[in-house]
């Protein structure tokens, strides 16, 4: 794919996964994501976490 672009370069070439849907939280909810996130942020093992949480 990238050899059909000829002369374009790019800073960064990488897969991210793009969620088609998106869902909201609130109240607790919130809080309890931000934390969970926090938890796998922490692990070694994880290397980037993607969600289709809505960013508020």
């Amino acid at each position: 794919l990238l050899d059909s672009l000829g002369e374009i370069e790019f800073e960064v070439d990488e897969i991210q996964f793009i969620p088609q849907s998106y869902t909201t939280l609130s109240g607790d909810d919130v809080a309890l994501f931000e934390k969970f996130l926090g938890m796998l942020n922490e692990l070694d093992d994880v290397q980037q976490v993607y969600h289709n949480v809505e960013p508020s």
